[in-house]
Order: structure tokens, then sequence, then C-alpha cells
């Protein structure tokens, strides 16, 4: 039943006065407006609704999801910063100008070492080359001839 035929029902048109009729026309009107506002307030409170679902389901999938490997990362991060802390700390207490000193001594020991075997090379070098290759050819020559003879003596 419209709002027209409702009017028409309530007071027919020859007995009711012009004023009565326009108020209640304008209730209709009125009445249309307000069904039409809150057909719009419905639609709002779905989207509302759904974009609120939707805004619930994100939050529970990164609770659920991305939070723990969060975790992890920042336990990893905290280890690393401990161990930062303990080497800071032992490189602060140890004795790096003592350390330094150390390896300075060590290469000069090395330096040293170095040139004591140069020279001890350099002395079997000139022993090498003062050896007289002749005689000494000789004397193995005449060892052999020496030996050669008992050589045979055994069967060799």
């Amino acid at each position: 039943m419209t709002p027209q035929t409702a009017l028409e029902q309530v007071l027919p048109s020859s007995d009711a006065s012009e004023d009565t009729q326009a108020l209640l026309r304008e209730i209709r009107d009125n009445t249309a407006a307000h069904a039409s506002a809150a057909r719009r307030q419905l639609l709002l409170s779905r989207i509302n609704t759904l974009l609120l679902t939707v805004m619930t389901v994100a939050v529970l999938v990164f609770v659920g999801v991305l939070m723990p490997r969060i975790s992890v990362t920042l336990n990893n991060a905290n280890r690393v910063l401990a161990d930062m802390e303990t080497v800071t700390k032992e490189l602060t207490e140890a004795d790096l100008a003592g350390i330094l000193r150390n390896v300075n001594q060590l290469v000069l020991q090395g330096e040293e070492s170095l040139a004591q075997a140069l020279t001890d090379v350099q002395e079997a070098l000139e022993m090498i080359q003062q050896l007289d290759i002749a005689t000494l050819n000789e004397a193995i020559q005449g060892l052999y001839d020496v030996v050669h003879p008992l050589s045979s003596l055994f069967g060799r």
C-alpha cells in the first residue's frame, strides 16, 4: 500500500481540508526521505562491517605469520649486540700496546734469524766454492780403485 492510498483511506479528498492534506503529504515525504536515509545508513553500516572484518583478518595474519619472524629476527639482533658488547669489552681490556710491542719484537727476531740464515748460507757457498773439484774427483777415483777389488772379492 502506497502512502498516497493510505492518505486517501484516512481522509477522503472531499472531507479533508487543504491544510491537513498538505501536512499529510509533508509527513509522507519526510517518511520516504527517512526510509531512504535508513537504507543508505544500512548500506554504509554493512560496508563498515566488511572493512572492519578485512582489517581484523589482516591483523590476525600479521600476528600469526609475521610476529614469530620478527621475534626471531629481534632475538638474533640481541645476540649479535651482546656478542659485540663482549668483543668491545675484550678489546678495551686488551693490552694493545703490549701486543704491538710483542709483534715488533717477533718481527725483529725474525729479521735477525733471517740475517743469520743468509750469513750461514753465504758461508756455505764460499766453502763450496773453495773446494777443489779436480782434487775431489781424484780422491773419489782413488777410493773407487781401492774398493773395487774388494767388492769383487765379496762377489758384488
